[in-house]
């Protein structure tokens, strides 16, 4: 693997052979989490809005959709306030009230599920089609 500046791991060929190989490029993880904002609520910067609470009564595959995707469509007091994949939080920059919660149910689960040998993660064009087939190789 090659590592450019912005994190990149690109999988060259070894030069042997001259069949076209599908290059897979993914940004690291902190890469990815700078796309989505921060909260300044309490006088500090969270990863969630002010007064966020996570769904209750959510199904595994519901929680995969949230890992992958998380709340695009949120918003608090008719204010869109986007909430990242969960998976791009960053634990410490939760409030106290969330943080426990996630690091018990979410991460513990879903983290797991994402390291199943055969699931090809991308970052990128994450629809709905893409998510399913990810749920059903990661479970």
């Amino acid at each position: 693997f090659f590592f450019n500046n912005n994190q990149m791991a690109i999988d060259f060929s070894n030069g042997d052979e001259d069949d076209p190989e599908e290059v897979i490029v993914e940004q690291d993880a902190e890469a990815e989490r700078a796309k989505y904002q921060r909260y300044a609520h309490g006088g500090q910067f969270w990863d969630t809005p002010k007064d966020f609470q996570f769904p209750a009564g959510v199904k595994l595959r519901s929680g995969w959709e949230l890992w992958m995707a998380g709340m695009p469509s949120h918003t608090t007091k008719g204010t869109a306030t986007p909430v990242r994949p969960f998976r791009l939080f960053d634990v410490k920059l939760l409030p106290p009230k969330l943080r426990q919660t996630f690091k018990l149910t979410y991460q513990r689960i879903y983290e797991l599920m994402s390291e199943a040998p055969a699931l090809n993660f991308r970052t990128t064009d994450l629809n709905p089609d893409y998510i399913g087939k990810t749920y059903d190789v990661a479970s």
